[in-house]
């Protein structure tokens, strides 16, 4: 996806059992290229928003990654890479 420098990147994030019926907990960890850029937890409903600012990644192709660290009904896991191309305005 391409986006112009200075327009939002957002990560949204939500977490839920249907078969348990109930809502992750615990920690977020959003990486931009294998490096930390965020940490967040999961409120109540096991949803959180990252509102990244393109200007502070950087023009150029960011691989962006979420793990979650897992609790105690729900496995560790890791997001698709999800590519964003922050391209200089023309």
């Amino acid at each position: 996806m391409q986006i112009v420098i200075g327009e939002p990147i957002v990560v949204n994030v939500h977490i839920f059992s249907s078969r348990l019926n109930v809502y992750a907990t615990g920690a977020i960890i959003l990486k931009d290229n294998n490096k930390t850029i965020a940490t967040k937890y999961l409120n109540s409903l096991g949803s959180i928003t990252f509102s990244l600012k393109s200007d502070e990644l950087g023009i150029g192709i960011h691989e962006l990654i979420v793990y979650y660290a897992g609790d105690k009904n729900f496995a560790a896991s890791i997001s698709d890479v999800m590519i964003r191309n922050i391209v200089d305005k023309k």
